[in-house]
């Protein structure tokens, strides 16, 4: 019986994935792109403009949070338009990365799938106060 069902479960999987990431899907997502390369663009220029050496590591990163985010919760957190970190939660994303490494061993993976306290400690939820629990937190307080 279990494999009936993990058959129906993938199947439901896979025509979930192909809503979500179908054609006219990605094309509702155009507007909400292009309005953050332009104001990554426009923040580009006003450094140029100001002639100072200009950060494109930083920079990059804060365009891709906000787009990612843009993306993912409906609008962006506002990475860029802080010209930083907000709340701090790029650097809580840092930190959370060398916990999600630590789950590749297959010890410590199992631990983490098959018991409460693993779960506990490599699982993040949006009540957590660091790592990607505090990015989740966020995520939940913008209105749909």
């Amino acid at each position: 019986m279990a494999g009936k069902y993990s058959i129906i479960a993938a199947f439901g999987l896979a025509v979930l994935g192909s809503i979500l990431y179908s054609f006219d899907r990605i094309k509702l997502l155009e507007n909400t792109l292009d309005e953050q390369i332009c104001k990554w663009m426009t923040l580009l220029q006003e450094q140029a403009q100001q002639n100072v050496l200009v950060d494109w590591e930083k920079w990059a990163r804060l365009f891709s949070f906000d787009v990612i985010t843009a993306v993912s919760f409906g609008e962006p957190i506002g990475f860029m338009t802080a010209r930083g970190d907000v709340r701090a939660l790029i650097e809580n994303m840092d930190k959370a990365m060398y916990r999600q490494k630590l789950s590749f061993y297959p010890h410590l993976a199992w631990f983490a799938r098959a018991s409460a306290l693993g779960r506990r400690i490599f699982v993040s939820q949006r009540t957590d106060t660091h790592g990607l629990g505090l990015f989740m937190a966020v995520g939940w307080q913008i209105p749909p």
